[in-house]
């Protein structure tokens, strides 16, 4: 199963074992529809960036817009879609298949972006919508650029890539591998080639993922035992919270940065003011 949100948190859907999509919404009232793909089981779904429309892959490699209960078919990769990652500021998404294939659709006909040699396990888009970055399971990250659609190999670790992310601005990912969270910046290597940065400004910490507060002052890690950690760049700031929950998911902060949520595997939520005392 997976979940896609809506941009401006109104709907979420929920994807099952077969061909039907959850959709919950919570303005004005909660509301549940279930609309149907009418292909293969969905795998894989994605909104829009503007939160209203949904982009539904399935496990026989069709793909489709839904807008007011209504599809658009956009064509078929021919193999199980196995994620979905909708790029800012515009009508693209990116599409990874079983095989590490990587296309993209929206904008015009499906056509190719790259591949990956190997099982795509982790897949984030920046968000100025100029970079993609794709994790894997034998451990390998690379950075595409989404407008030359350029690929650079730019981490190779020793296990399966868990979760890979961007700041706020873009300009540092956040990645993780057998439970170790790292967050480097993206720099320009002699050849030009991006890369990513060493020395001082590069953190590492015990976690499994990370987010970015909206104005990018606060960076969100969640570990194993309920732990939390927040770094605030400026002043070098470490606020480190224990919540007593055995395992926290990947948290969220609110649209404007006043909170911070996570849940639980059995569906706990936690919330966390960003204006406590602790934060200021």
């Amino acid at each position: 199963m997976s979940l896609a949100l809506g941009a401006t948190c109104p709907p979420f859907d929920l994807p099952g074992t077969d061909d039907a999509i959850e959709v919950w919404s919570f303005e004005p009232d909660p509301k549940l529809d279930v609309i149907r793909s009418g292909h293969d089981a969905v795998t894989a779904v994605a909104f829009a960036p503007d939160g209203e429309r949904l982009v539904v892959g399935t496990r026989d490699g069709a793909l489709a817009l839904w807008s007011g209960g209504a599809a658009r078919e956009l064509g078929s990769i021919h193999e199980s879609v196995v994620q979905l990652r909708a790029v800012p500021r515009g009508e693209r998404t990116v599409v990874a298949g079983a095989s590490g294939a990587l296309w993209l659709v929206g904008d015009g006909p499906l056509r190719t972006l790259g591949a990956e040699t190997d099982a795509i396990t982790a897949l984030a888009c920046s968000p100025d919508a100029r970079w993609l970055v794709v994790g894997t399971a034998v451990g390998t990250i690379s950075l595409y650029d989404l407008t030359t659609r350029t690929r650079t190999p730019i981490v190779n670790a020793e296990t399966w890539i868990e979760f890979v992310g961007f700041s706020a601005d873009s300009r540092q990912i956040a990645f993780s591998t057998n439970g170790r969270m790292q967050i480097a910046e993206i720099d320009r290597g002699p050849s030009g080639a991006p890369r990513l940065t060493t020395g001082p400004g590069r953190l590492a910490l015990s976690a499994h993922y990370a987010t970015f507060s909206p104005d990018n002052v606060w960076l969100a890690a969640t570990g194993d035992h309920g732990d939390l950690w927040f770094h605030r760049a400026a002043d070098d700031r470490w606020v480190y919270v224990t919540t007593g929950i055995a395992q926290l998911l990947q948290g969220l902060f609110s649209g404007d940065g006043s909170q911070f949520v996570a849940t639980d595997p059995s569906g706990r939520g936690l919330v966390i003011d960003m204006h406590a005392a602790a934060f200021r």
